[in-house]
């Protein structure tokens, strides 16, 4: 599982996909399933194609860290520069764990997008 902020959780169908997302296999933590319960089930990542709302990614070549945001368009995302890391900690998130995303891996950058705590 993905878990995002304090109350969803995202079942990654396989590793090969964990890793396309650009998640460390290494860095995995072992959570007890009682702890897992408390968070509500959500959709699946089967592919790169659908990271959830809130997730975080940066780029090889880039030291920016982006979240991801709805867009106005139904199903889309954009995304939202994470200035410091003063501001990622206080949306609740770790730097040690933020993905790298292919550069293939596009997404809009929103220019009146505000960042978000993941719910």
């Amino acid at each position: 599982y993905l878990v995002i902020g304090q109350k969803n959780k995202y079942w990654i169908t396989s590793p090969e996909v964990a890793v396309a997302l650009g998640y460390r296999i290494a860095g995995t933590v072992d959570v007890d399933t009682k702890v897992l319960e408390k968070y509500t089930n959500t959709e699946s990542i089967a592919s790169v194609t659908n990271r959830p709302v809130f997730s975080l990614i940066k780029y090889r070549n880039s030291p920016k860290i982006y979240q991801l945001l709805p867009a106005i368009e139904a199903g889309k995302l954009v995304k939202v520069w994470i200035p410091d890391e003063k501001t990622l900690l206080s949306l609740g998130y770790d730097i040690q764990w933020v993905p790298e995303a292919a550069d293939t891996e596009v997404y809009p950058e929103s220019a009146t997008g505000s960042l978000s705590k993941a719910l």
